[in-house]
């Protein structure tokens, strides 16, 4: 819906004024019809909606504000920058869901989430290997559902995994704490142009706004919110990841954490999820898929020259290993990381014959011993 000059200027000036937040301005806009309404309302009547109920500032009539709306207003059309007003069908669905949704949310690129399957992807930024190599392994799984990669444009995880998916050609969204006249971090700036061609970038700061602190937590809202479902990699005890997590809790939202050693301090926040049951285990993307119930949903293909490959790799592997060993690496493979004791109880083998195999499975690379008696198919 194409809305008037008058009118956005109207809803900018709203989202200018300090100590306006978007549920606040979500009440003004309900009590006076719309923003336009809410400036040029006469305040001698008896008002349901006070300016100090409000929270409004009692110079939110200053000149300074719409000197602000109407500059901003001429950047968006300048710079051809998308606007989603709350109450239009272009908002994001998922997002409008959420009851402190940005009135005003503003985007570049090719941005269409649709019927798509969204999923954000957040953690820390001291990225550890173990996590750089998990983002490559579950967007290559998850491929073939052609979902949308949500995240925050951050260092570690969240480039990682917005980069992955592009590289993959799914569509990735960077959520910003900032304004389109800003990039941060700065070192990112090269990789602008590729999540843009894959998909673009959401915000709600005026463009000349910095990332301040808490620009981060007004920011993990809408990761949170614009998603299905939202999976932690890694994170330490605290962090904005699992503010990011709480949100989608609170929204309703599917959570899932990546586990890891109790000793290893970039998942201590992940095994705490976990722990207090505020987050899935996944050690797979099968973990995540089953648990969305989007394995057998229409639209859904398969990439079979991929999974060709896979069973030759496979064969090829499995040509020099005992029968107990072939029956043990297909089992890991296509069940994926799974503890000792599960795998025995799976096999119906007893621990002392499993074992030994598992450790000449190891000798010959084909498994991978991983923390807390965890085991994997290489």
């Amino acid at each position: 819906m194409q809305r008037s000059k008058v009118f956005m200027i109207a809803v900018l000036r709203l989202q200018a004024l300090p100590g306006v937040g978007a549920k606040t301005a979500r009440k003004i806009i309900s009590h006076y019809g719309s923003a336009q309404a809410f400036f040029e309302s006469p305040r001698n009547n008896s008002m349901v909606l006070s300016v100090k109920e409000s929270k409004t500032p009692p110079d939110y009539l200053h000149a300074w504000y719409l000197k602000l709306a109407t500059e901003e207003y001429d950047f968006i059309i300048a710079n051809k920058i998308q606007t989603f007003y709350f109450e239009d069908s272009n908002y994001p669905y998922f997002l409008s869901l959420a009851p402190d949704a940005p009135v005003l949310l503003f985007g570049k690129g090719h941005l269409n989430t649709g019927a798509k399957k969204i999923i954000a992807i957040v953690g820390t930024r001291k990225m550890t290997g173990m996590g750089k190599d998990f983002c490559a392994q579950f967007i290559e799984e998850i491929r073939p559902l052609d979902p949308v990669i949500v995240s925050g444009f951050a260092k570690g995880i969240d480039i990682t995994i917005q980069r992955a998916a592009a590289e993959q050609g799914l569509q990735t969204i960077g959520c910003l704490a900032h304004g389109f006249k800003r990039i941060y971090p700065a070192l990112h700036r090269p990789y602008i142009k590729e999540v843009m061609e894959q998909g673009g970038f959401y915000t709600e700061f005026f463009s000349g706004m910095h990332a301040l602190p808490g620009h981060f937590v007004s920011r993990n809202r809408i990761i949170a919110g614009l998603s299905q479902a939202t999976l932690v990699v890694e994170s330490a005890k605290k962090g904005g990841s699992l503010h990011t997590a709480q949100l989608a809790n609170s929204y309703d939202r599917a959570v899932f954490a990546v586990p890891g050693r109790s000793t290893d301090f970039f998942s201590e926040g992940c095994n705490d999820l976990i722990k207090h049951l505020k987050a899935q285990m996944l050690t797979h993307s099968r973990d995540l898929i089953n648990s969305m119930n989007w394995q057998d949903q229409p639209g859904i293909v398969l990439n079979m020259d991929l999974v060709s490959s896979t069973n030759d790799s496979v064969k090829d592997k499995t040509a020099h290993f005992t029968p107990e060993e072939s029956t043990l690496y297909q089992c890991l493979f296509s069940k994926g990381k799974m503890h000792v004791d599960h795998l025995a109880r799976l096999l119906e083998w007893e621990i002392k014959v499993l074992y030994p195999c598992l450790m000449t499975l190891e000798l010959k690379g084909g498994v991978r011993h991983l923390p807390g008696q965890f085991y994997e198919a290489i």
